[in-house]
């Protein structure tokens, strides 16, 4: 039947409609796929901010809970640069494992999608793969967020003076 009406189409003159149509078909997909990536960057960076707002909060407590520790270090030698490395090196941390389960989840949910047969399609799937390459640059970006978000904090507790803070209870 196909054939047939492809050689219809053909000797009525009319194979250009269907190439336009296929290629509107195209451009409408490609739309669609633009505006559902736009989307998914949107979620993200908005989950990005969130995240390093989580991150910041957990190190100011954590500065906070830890004040007296801070304060024996500073009196036993330790410089704004160790306090500042240490705190610094646990937002990093952080953020490092958040997006070590993020990539986990990602995988588990390619596999499970590319897994699946689509209906109709003689048990095709569908054409998904797992980029090493998005790890890196997962990391990259854990990295700078945990970097970016407990700076702050981190900073925080390197300019604790010693003595004020050896007397926090």
């Amino acid at each position: 039947a196909e054939d047939g009406i492809r050689d219809l189409v053909r000797s009525r003159g009319l194979g250009d409609v269907y190439k336009r149509q296929a290629d509107a078909y195209m451009e409408q997909f490609n739309t669609m796929k633009n505006a559902i990536a736009g989307m998914g960057f949107l979620v993200t960076g908005i989950s990005l901010v969130v995240s390093a707002i989580g991150i910041m909060n957990v190190m100011f407590v954590s500065v906070r809970e830890r004040t007296r520790e801070i304060g024996l270090r500073k009196a036993m030698g330790a410089t704004n640069f160790n306090i500042l490395t240490q705190f610094l090196s646990e937002a990093v941390a952080i953020a490092i494992i958040g997006g070590s389960v993020g990539i986990a989840l990602i995988r588990l949910t390619v596999f499970g999608l590319a897994s699946f047969p689509i209906p109709n399609f003689n048990g095709a799937t569908l054409p998904i793969s797992f980029d090493l390459l998005l790890v890196f640059y997962t990391f990259t970006v854990c990295v700078f967020i945990g970097v970016l978000a407990g700076l702050i904090p981190a900073r925080t507790a390197a300019n604790l003076n010693p003595i004020d803070a050896l007397r926090d209870e």
